[in-house]
């Protein structure tokens, strides 16, 4: 029988927080399956769970007891780059590697219910970096979410897998001269790693995989009427929002999920927890990384704090950087490795002159932010954002620029829209205070070039959506703008 959405939600919370515990080892393992099977894991799941849970944690806490003085590799950021580095390294070599998270666990309730995300941002799962103010936005200083946590990004975002249009990817290959960024060469490697749950699409879906993806399920019927809608304009629905509308002029649909049994499932699930019961493995967390150590031309080791406490390590092999867009040039220019002209206005002696750290940083912004109330409460389903569209903002663009999307607010009666730009502009970062574990970088973005529609620049009146049938698709919605 298909339990109902609300009863898959309230059955992840529960392993949620029995997994949590049994990782911190606060409930031992046959505690822990009897309780997972009461929550209602299957005998097998439940038994797998506890097992590597168990070793993993007796296994991370001898080795964080044990600090080596050199490592093979050492792995800076346990994010969706450095959780999938670390992961396969320990599991398909013997290399011995250290994998430095400046962050806290990812089992926590706010990152494993996947309708939460919303309260990571500007919480301490958060690095909290803050925009230089610009003319372009009024001169507001727009924030720059960045997860601080085991999982990184792939922790604290809305869940939504977005692989990325074909344009972007043949783009980069033509840039770069390189193929190997080009969209087949790629596609191949994502119907690698995909285990996809929604309708089989052999020539661009991937089945299998490591990588759990869903469409949304059972979700609000506002989403359904947000394709209704974008039709009415001529902004055609898909089935898939990975699909072939990926290789077109864009188009609406609901939204694939990072989802599984109500749990938000992060890189750090799919590549590291399964690894972090090997012995060539040690994670830390809360260690964040002070500075490279630099002999010539090349980094040799780190130096990085815990516990208030600052420790060195030597890396026999390579230092892998996956410290996100903004922590890893930070590191670099911390370390004396940039542009010798921006360093030494810092006081930073220049051991590496590489004047393309901290350039061409790129991200998509927050334009809109439009309030709509329904006027019967609804309650909030899956990751509370599972329906979008990707289409130009001005049809003399060679490629779709626009990805707006619509949310669902914890309160049952809000439903926020917004939209996010894909950006061109390149800004830059520079290495700031020179306290790494302060927030030491600028950030900084040329003007927006493009004129955006006046509303975007102010405030939207809240909009009250009425329902009218609300019978699977067969759902209208009437918008009415309401003055304030």
């Amino acid at each position: 029988m298909k339990l109902p959405v609300f009863s898959r939600l309230a059955q992840g919370d529960r392993l949620n927080t029995l997994e949590s515990a049994l990782y911190h080892g606060k409930v031992g393992r046959r505690q822990f399956m009897q309780l997972a099977m009461a929550a209602g894991a299957s005998f097998m799941a439940a038994r797998v769970m506890a097992q590597d849970g168990g070793d993993a944690a007796i296994t991370q806490l001898y080795n964080a007891r044990n600090l080596k003085k050199a490592y093979d590799y050492i792995v800076v950021g346990s994010g969706s780059g450095g959780a999938v580095v670390a992961g396969r390294l320990a599991a398909e070599t013997d290399a011995e590697v250290l994998l430095l998270e400046a962050g806290g666990t990812d089992q926590l309730d706010a990152i494993l219910n996947p309708g939460l995300w919303p309260t990571n941002i500007r919480s301490e799962r958060d690095w909290g970096y803050t925009m230089d103010p610009a003319d372009s936005v009024n001169g507001r200083a727009l924030i720059l979410p960045m997860g601080k946590v085991v999982g990184g990004g792939s922790s604290v975002n809305a869940t939504v897998w977005a692989r990325g249009h074909k344009n972007d990817f043949d783009f980069w290959a033509s840039e770069t001269g390189d193929d190997g960024w080009s969209y087949a060469s790629v596609l191949d490697i994502y119907k690698r790693i995909e285990n996809w749950q929604g309708k089989p699409d052999k020539e661009r879906r991937g089945e299998g995989g490591r990588l759990w993806i869903e469409p949304a399920r059972d979700p609000n019927p506002i989403a359904p009427a947000l394709l209704g809608a974008a039709a009415s304009v001529g902004i055609p629905a898909f089935e898939d929002m990975n699909g072939e509308m990926m290789e077109g002029p864009g188009g609406a649909a609901i939204a694939n999920l990072r989802i599984h049994d109500g749990r938000r499932v992060n890189l750090a699930h799919d590549y590291l927890y399964s690894a972090l019961k090997r012995p060539n493995l040690t994670l830390l967390t809360g260690a964040e990384v002070l500075s490279l150590t630099v002999v010539g031309s090349r980094v040799t080791g780190l130096t990085f704090s815990k516990d208030s406490q600052v420790h060195s390590v030597e890396s026999k092999t390579r230092v892998v950087l996956s410290a996100g867009a903004i922590n890893t040039p930070k590191i670099l220019m911390l370390s004396g490795i940039g542009d010798d002209a921006e360093l030494s206005k810092h006081g930073v002696e220049t051991a590496v002159k590489l004047p393309g750290v901290g350039q061409n940083f790129q991200d998509h912004v927050l334009v809109a932010g439009c309030l709509w109330e329904y006027r019967e409460p609804l309650p909030p389903a899956n990751n509370v954002a599972e329906a979008t569209f990707f289409w130009k903002s001005d049809s003399s663009l060679d490629t779709r620029i626009c990805s707006p999307s619509r949310s669902k607010c914890l309160s049952p009666r809000k439903s926020p829209g917004h939209s996010t730009i894909r950006r061109r502009e390149l800004g830059r970062s520079r290495p700031g205070w020179c306290d790494p574990r302060a927030a030491a970088v600028s950030i900084s973005r040329p003007p927006i070039r493009r004129r955006w529609p006046a509303s975007m620049h102010g405030s939207c009146p809240i909009r009250r959506i009425s329902r009218q049938s609300c019978a699977g698709s067969n759902f209208a919605a009437k918008l009415e703008t309401q003055r304030r």
